[in-house]
Parts: structure tokens; sequence; C-alpha cells
């Protein structure tokens, strides 16, 4: 009985994280259409990354000398939320070919579709690490050391910046695949909390710098941009980042749960959503990328979210995330490479 249960939980847990992410991806899908159109008579970015849809299989990830297998039938999803950056402005345009807007929220979504699992795989926005930077024809013009949030404000803001932060997410990662990109601005959030009539959770932290009643083990809804500054909202501490990330799980897992009953009350949330978050996104994705996946991952089962660990210290401007490298590395085995009590190679 209990891994019935178990087994019914795991189940609606996959549906409501489907039914999340159809609808941000359904949102975009026009953005995704039109953007693959226009790129037909254009030349490719150059050293763009790998390239979307690439097969995956045969494919090794080099670590320490070794060469690590792996899985087949993988898909790699980069999902970055965006956020712009009034303040400290000469270091934004201090380089050529920069924009304001800086990846706030970075996750790669590994599908396996042999296991039927998808996996979250979540970094650190203020991950130091090397980050190609764009000349004016969008070519790299070289690397050096920043925080990864960086990487998406060189470029117009755009497909380009979309393509140098997987980029230097790949970099980051021990250069693993990631086969399409889903960028969209954090404005997006109040349009989505409300469409799907708020977000409703307990505290798992004492908030009251943002609203005197975010006591810790409150119950509260947050609706418009209440969602955006909850998600938003960080101290001028080095670990703040790191709790921030554990509030983007918890209120993702709390909208994944208001999708669900939204979506029951309106099928036609989806196209609702379309109308109004299109013009906040950017994807690699085609229409019938997006149909495909739909209809593959509808019984898959959700894994834990992963998380390198790492230290945080202040920076000469920002504070600086110096990740663990064999944190690091365990999630990117665990996410990408074949799980088996003796590892390939």
């Amino acid at each position: 009985m209990a891994m019935k249960q178990n087994k019914t939980k795991n189940a609606k847990q996959t549906n409501i994280l489907l039914l999340a992410i159809v609808l941000i991806l359904l949102a975009g899908l026009a953005a995704g259409f039109f953007l693959v159109q226009s790129r037909i008579n254009q030349e490719a970015i150059p050293d763009a990354g790998e390239a979307p849809h690439a097969d995956l299989s045969s494919r090794f990830i080099t670590h320490d000398g070794k060469q690590y297998r792996i899985r087949q039938n993988l898909s790699s999803i980069l999902l970055i939320g965006f956020d712009s950056f009034e303040e400290d402005t000469d270091r934004i345009v201090e380089g050529k070919n920069r924009n304001r807007d800086l990846s706030d929220f970075i996750v790669v979504l590994l599908v396996d579709h042999k296991n039927k699992t998808i996996t979250p795989l979540q970094l650190n926005r203020d991950t130091l690490c090397e980050i190609p930077w764009l000349d004016e024809t969008g070519a790299v013009g070289g690397y050096h050391t920043e925080q990864l949030a960086f990487a998406h404000t060189y470029g117009s803001g755009g497909e380009d910046s979309a393509r140098n932060t997987v980029r230097a997410v790949r970099m980051l990662l021990y250069n693993a695949p990631i086969q399409d990109y889903v960028v969209f601005s954090m404005d997006t959030v109040p349009i989505l909390n409300d469409l799907v009539g708020g977000v409703t959770l307990t505290l798992s932290e004492d908030l009251t710098a943002i609203n005197p009643a975010y006591t810790k083990g409150s119950r509260i809804t947050l609706e418009g941009n209440k969602a955006l500054h909850f998600l938003r909202y960080r101290e001028n501490t080095g670990g703040s980042n790191w709790y921030r990330m554990r509030r983007h799980r918890q209120y993702l897992t709390a909208f994944f749960e208001s999708t669900e009953r939204a979506i029951r009350e309106d099928p036609d949330l989806a196209t609702k959503a379309y109308s109004k978050v299109s013009p906040y996104l950017c994807t690699s994705m085609t229409v019938n990328n997006i149909t495909e996946l739909v209809d593959q991952i509808s019984e898959y089962s959700l894994n834990e979210t992963l998380a390198p660990g790492g230290t945080a210290v202040p920076g000469e401007k920002f504070y600086e995330f110096h990740v663990d490298e064999q944190s690091l590395w365990d999630c990117v085995y665990k996410a990408y490479c074949q799980t088996s009590d003796k590892r390939d190679h």
C-alpha cells in the first residue's frame, strides 16, 4: 500500500512539474518559432556552443583526464531567468556589446528518456567562473573570470546573450552538452503568478525585512509584485544568494501546485499564458520540439534538484561564490552520466 501511495504521489508531483513547464514553454512557442525562422538566412554565431538538438549518443565528459560516458537518450534544456541590473552602470557599459540584463535564475533541466526522469541542476548566479566576452560582431573576443550571472550581459540581451550564457554554463560543467535554452524575464513572475490564482506557501525563514507579517512558519499568499519581491530579495551577506536559491525552489514547488489547480479549472490557461508572456521570452525550441517533449515526458518522474555547494566571499564589488569542485563534479556526474556502481570511462 505504501509503495502504491508513493507511486501516486510521485506521479502527482510529476504532473505538477509538467504543467508548469508546459505553461512556460507553450507561452514561448511563438517567440521560439519566429526566432528559428529569422535565423534561417543568418550566419551562425561564431563559437556559439552546442548546436540545438544535437545527438548526445556516444558522447563523453572529460574530468581529471578521464572520460565518462553521457547517458543516451538525454535531453538538456537551460532555463535562464534574467533581471535588469540598474546599479553600478559603469560596470556594465565599460565593455563593448553589453546590456544590463543579468541571469538571476539558472537551471539545467536534464530529461532522461530511457529512465523516464527529470533532474533539475540549479547553479548559483554568483559562481565565479570563466566567461566569454563578445566583440561588436558577436564573436568571442576572449575570456575572463566573473560571476556566472554576467554572461548574459554580453550581447544585445537576446539570442546572442542566451547563447553566451549557454557557452559559459557548458564551460563550468566540464563542457557537458546543452541542447536548448528558454530565456525569460523575471517580469513574467507576477504575470504567471496571478494567472494561476496566486501562490501560497509556508515561510521556511524569517523575511520580516520584506514584510512585518513574513515571520518564519507563516502561511502567506503571494500576489502580483509581492511574488517577484519574494524571489528577488537578497540580504547583503555572503550566503544570501544560496538562501534565495532555496527560496526559488520553495516558490516553484508551490507554483506547480497552483498551476495544477488552475489548469484543472481552466483548460485554456496555457493559451492565455502565451498571449501574456510571449513578449518576455526567447528560446531555441520550435513548436515541434516542444510538442514532442511534452508528449514524451507525460509519465516521467521528478528527481531532487541538484545544487553544487561552495563558499561565498566578498568580491571587489559583488559577492563571489567559489564552487566546491568535488560537489560540482558529483552533480554533473549524477545529472549527465551513467548511474552505475562502477563509473564507466
